[in-house]
């Protein structure tokens, strides 16, 4: 099997991703995000502080012991949905934010000053 699209929903934030489910690392891990589309319905979202930049974010097929889907299945979307009204969204430095409900992460460049100025807003919105 080769690439294909899935579509995936993280504590309310949907994002897509081009993975092909064959080749991508596993966890043993239950799943904690929802796939909207996609053949491989467990996955694993993990965040590592120790590595910088947005490679400290991995997507990892949740697996069985047998190599198959994680027993414990494809998230509903209670489970997956928004944690009291806030979203993730992650830096290109790979710093995790909860974000107020009804704003949008727009993904873009910015500068220092930019996302300064961008984290005083939010947090002057809590």
């Amino acid at each position: 099997m080769t690439a294909e699209s899935h579509k995936f929903e993280y504590r309310g934030a949907q994002f897509a991703v081009t993975v092909d489910p064959n080749t991508a690392a596993t966890t043993t891990n239950a799943p904690n995000l929802r796939v909207i589309d996609g053949t491989w319905k467990t996955w694993f979202l993990e965040f590592d502080p120790d590595v910088p930049g947005i490679s400290a974010i991995r997507l990892r097929r949740s697996v069985s012991s047998s190599g198959g889907q994680h027993p414990s299945g494809n998230l509903n979307a209670t489970q997956s949905g928004p944690i009291e009204g806030y979203m993730l969204m992650a830096s290109s430095e790979g710093n995790l934010y909860r974000i107020p409900g009804g704003y949008a992460a727009v993904s873009r460049l910015y500068t220092d000053a930019q996302w300064q100025y961008q984290l005083a807003e939010w947090e002057a919105s809590l």
